[in-house]
């Protein structure tokens, strides 16, 4: 019991020359900042680059809100994905190149420029064995 009043009166301390609102120690909360943490960040006036801890607080809540929102989304896409397939636009037509895109280039010899006689991953790259054994 007496660890939890000295906690709360490092919070109330911490606050106090923070100067922090309710809502920013709750937040510093969240994150699993202690009070000591929040009084080494008070910024000194030879430091003019750092923000007001409240403020530093904010943005830091801000951020990992952004980021949770962002991983909550990412797992509900999988999870649609995983579902079923959804239903596919018609194909439009109107380009002459549509689906271009995805076909890729065959591969040709370098020397006699005819595509190669193998199939297979451990192939040499643009070197046809026809031509070029010896």
């Amino acid at each position: 019991m007496a660890e939890k009043v000295a906690l709360d009166k490092a919070w109330a301390e911490a606050a106090l020359r923070c100067r922090l609102s309710p809502a920013d120690v709750r937040m510093a909360k969240e994150l699993g900042f202690k009070p000591r943490s929040l009084l080494k960040n008070v910024p000194f006036p030879q430091q003019p680059w750092k923000a007001p801890v409240a403020e530093w607080v904010r943005d830091l809540y801000a951020k990992r809100q952004r980021r949770s929102e962002q991983r909550r989304q990412r797992r509900e896409r999988t999870q649609e994905a995983i579902a079923g397939p959804t239903k596919r636009r018609p194909f439009s037509g109107h380009s002459d190149n549509a689906g271009r895109h995805l076909m890729t280039r065959q591969r040709r010899c370098r020397i006699c420029h005819e595509r190669p006689p193998w199939h297979g991953k451990n192939c040499p790259p643009g070197i046809c064995k026809r031509c070029c054994a010896t």
